[in-house]
């Protein structure tokens, strides 16, 4: 999905998929459109982002309980990531260079 946060407008999923050589099931490939997400789920770009990141991303550790569904919750609650991460409880916030807010937007 890192490419959606990029800012690329189509993102295929499953095209290469290398599950299904350990499942035995084929998954059918599928267009990820970043304009139609924006709109469905009504966030800006920006919100976006920080939505990734709260999920967790491959520049920022995750933070320990917090998936897409409270990622998204605590970002309509909240209005920002700061904000967000400041409701949690900071043990399950990683800290240090495993917290790289700055450079992950």
């Amino acid at each position: 999905m890192d490419g959606l946060t990029f800012g690329a407008n189509v993102m295929l999923k499953n095209f290469f998929d290398t599950e299904s050589s350990r499942t035995g099931q084929k998954r059918p490939v599928f267009e990820l459109h970043l304009p139609l997400i924006l709109e469905q789920l009504n966030v800006s770009m920006e919100t976006f982002v920080d939505f990734c990141i709260l999920c967790g991303c491959d520049y920022c550790g995750s933070i320990r309980g917090v998936g897409p569904a409270t990622a998204f919750r605590l970002l309509r609650t909240h209005a920002s990531l700061e904000n967000a991460v400041g409701s949690l409880d900071p043990s399950a916030v990683p800290t240090g260079d495993s917290w790289q807010v700055d450079e992950a937007r």
